[in-house]
């Protein structure tokens, strides 16, 4: 829930648009995957409503370390989508699992252990009440169940799309159809995972649409030309680029007589091969000795970012010394830096973000659900649940009114 105390959170960028809003200010720079906006099943009563909003009801330093010291350079687009691609995957995934099963025969075995079944039923029911589970509330971990956190999400989600409504900017079923197709040709690998699943188009439409309204009220009244993103675009070239990078392998040794064996063991064998016998960091098992894999160089440290900039693929760089290792790199590959063209997907990405912008300091969201909070009426179909809602809605009402 949204609160003075707790910060509520909805993901813009739960299939793939980057952005997130929190507490009302947008965060570009840690778009947070799918993490819980899914339907807990009713156990026993599955064709009855779970949940009624109002009037309407809902069924010691390494050498990988150091290769990633802090950058000099700000986060770019490009390093946006490849996190968000690392982080969506897998977690918004496992977020539709309450999904699938709703409305599935809760008798039918869901896994086996040693040929002894275990029941949908009581996979689902287990999962609902998980204990251990929370959320991080002002610095502190506050135990929650998953079914209370999922009621929770289900009520700000159907807020959101009355809000939407009563103001005039509720998504329409073509605008969710378009942009689910933006999606699905921007992020094909999200949509895809989410299909193979086994969650539907309209299940992933149904998450847009709530994304969408919550946008719409963010932006209400939030105009953005072309030749503004053009000229954001032109004035921010740095952060619309794919910094240069290097592949690198690297050998890591503890003395000077170790050095001394792998120079000269570099004279007539590979890299590779001499990292694998002669150093001491766990790269020496990674992809033929040493690898590390290809690294933006910016991020490199600067005793190491020195050689690498200024030396062609294939050479090695000279001994470089830390506090307690000599270490060696070999410049497997280079890739220079490339700018980001501004065509239609890049273009669409800026227009939200200089929308979202703008509009935090416009439209107060937070303000606007606080004031449907203060007279919200939830029903759970669950005595204990509705319980722990009433206390909690009871809190919330009485922080908000002082």
């Amino acid at each position: 829930m949204l609160s003075s105390n707790e910060a509520w959170l909805f993901d813009f960028g739960r299939i793939g648009t980057g952005f997130s809003v929190e507490s009302g200010t947008v965060n570009e720079k840690e778009p947070s995957p799918m993490a819980d906006g899914a339907l807990v099943p009713n156990i026993g009563h599955q064709a009855r409503h779970l949940l009624t909003v109002g009037r309407r009801s809902e069924h010691g330093a390494t050498p990988c370390a150091l290769l990633h010291a802090n950058a000099r350079r700000p986060m770019s687009v490009y390093t946006e989508r490849r996190t968000m691609r690392q982080r969506i995957s897998a977690f918004a995934v496992a977020s539709f699992a309450f999904c699938i099963g709703y409305g599935q025969d809760m008798s039918r075995a869901m896994l086996t252990v040693n040929g002894e079944s275990i029941s949908r039923g009581e996979y689902y029911r287990r999962m609902e009440f998980l204990p251990d589970v929370g959320k991080v509330v002002n610095d502190r971990f506050v135990e929650r169940t998953p079914a209370f956190l999922t009621i929770e999400r289900l009520v700000n989600e159907k807020i959101i799309l009355q809000l939407a409504k009563r103001h005039g900017v509720a998504p329409t079923p073509g605008e969710v159809e378009n942009e689910f197709n933006f999606r699905r040709q921007d992020f094909p690998e999200q949509i895809r995972s989410l299909l193979e699943f086994g969650v539907t188009e309209e299940e992933i439409k149904g998450q847009i649409a709530v994304e969408m309204a919550q946008f719409n009220l963010l932006t209400k009244g939030i105009t953005v030309t072309d030749q503004q993103i053009s000229d954001h675009y032109n004035n921010n070239r740095f952060f619309y680029s794919i910094p240069a990078k290097a592949t690198l392998r690297v050998i890591v040794v503890k003395t000077e007589a170790d050095k001394a064996r792998v120079d000269a063991a570099l004279r007539s064998r590979s890299f590779g091969e001499v990292a694998r016998e002669h150093s001491v960091d766990l790269s020496k098992f990674a992809d033929g000795g040493g690898m590390l894999g290809e690294i933006p160089i910016d991020r490199l440290p600067q005793n190491v970012r020195s050689w690498v900039e200024v030396l062609d693929a294939g050479k090695n760089t000279p001994w470089i010394e830390s506090s307690d290792a000599h270490l060696i790199y070999h410049i497997e590959k280079k890739t220079p830096e490339q700018q980001l063209p501004l065509d239609d997907k890049l273009r669409r990405q800026i227009r939200k973000k200089m929308m979202l912008d703008m509009g935090r300091a416009r439209n107060d969201i937070k303000a606007m659900m606080d004031e449907m909070l203060k007279t919200v009426k939830v029903v759970i179909d669950s005595p204990a649940l509705q319980k722990i809602w009433d206390s909690y809605i009871k809190d919330y009402q009485t922080i908000n009114r002082q």
